[in-house]
């Protein structure tokens, strides 16, 4: 793996080391890759003597190496910078938008809160008011039945007083009957006694 590569695979917490970058400049040698123009400025710097210019060239790549990965770490940092501020500003929108959301429902929640306290409000006053009218009912129904037992009362008490001067009066009668009957044997007695005398004597 290139070190490149490893830059990008790893993100921007990976910061090569000074051996990682003479190992990225010896493997690139190993392979054969150069770069043109760096070459021909570190043989120019050695007067053009190539065996000079290698070691110049090495020390030049790495140099390159650390300026190139640096502004890659730098570039991630940038991307992932601004990919952060899109999930933070995404996230900020879901928000607002659950928010007015809620708003939403509690607003519609709230009118059917209302409305469903406004008919129970109804329903309870019409039942209190029905309620209030049999308990009224209930106390003149009651007062007209406890009238009429006490005019059944009296009544009943009147037909009993009325027999008892019935009977009072029927044995007053029957007395003065007997009597009238005893006075008049008596006197019936009487006179037969003496017109049984008038024809003895």
């Amino acid at each position: 793996m290139s070190l490149f590569e490893a830059i990008r695979k790893r993100g921007i917490f990976y910061h090569p080391t000074e051996e990682d970058l003479f190992a990225e400049a010896f493997r690139e040698s190993q392979s054969g890759v150069r770069r043109d123009g760096l070459w021909a400025r570190a043989l120019s710097e050695c007067d053009m003597d190539p065996e000079k210019a290698k070691a110049t060239y090495f020390r030049m790549r790495v140099q390159t190496l650390r300026e190139e990965s640096s502004k890659l770490i730098a570039e991630l940092l940038q991307t992932e910078s601004e990919a952060i501020k899109k999930r933070e500003s995404d996230a900020a929108a879901l928000v607002i938008a659950a928010e007015q959301q809620v708003i939403r429902v509690l607003d519609e929640s709230k009118g059917t809160i209302d409305k469903a306290n406004a008919e129970a409000k109804a329903s309870t006053d019409s039942l209190l008011e029905r309620v209030t009218s049999a308990e009224t009912a209930n106390r003149e129904l009651g007062s007209e039945l406890l009238g009429a037992r006490r005019e059944l009362d009296e009544a009943i008490s009147g037909r009993a007083q009325a027999r008892l001067e019935a009977s009072s009066y029927r044995a007053k009668w029957l007395t003065l009957l007997f009597a009238v009957i005893a006075a008049v044997a008596v006197a019936g007695v009487s006179m037969y006694s003496g017109h049984l005398k008038l024809h003895i004597g």
